[in-house]
């Protein structure tokens, strides 16, 4: 589930573990670092996604239980 949210808000992709090879995750890589703006849209997508102060936010939370 975590990963189908960040590919569905774009920042992630996701791969079947039977489907994931060495030659896929070159020619993953090969295509982010040679398109400079979508690793920056990819990252900014990802920060978006980020849940800041989350840890804290949990701990809060079990503390207040």
């Amino acid at each position: 589930i975590n990963a189908e949210y960040l590919v569905q808000r774009d920042a992630g992709w996701m791969v079947k573990e039977k489907d994931l090879t060495a030659e896929w995750l070159a020619a993953q890589l090969n295509t982010l670092f040679s398109n400079k703006q979508l690793l920056q849209d990819t990252a900014k997508h990802a920060r978006d996604c980020a849940k800041l102060n989350a840890a804290e936010a949990l701990a809060d939370l079990a503390e207040a239980l």
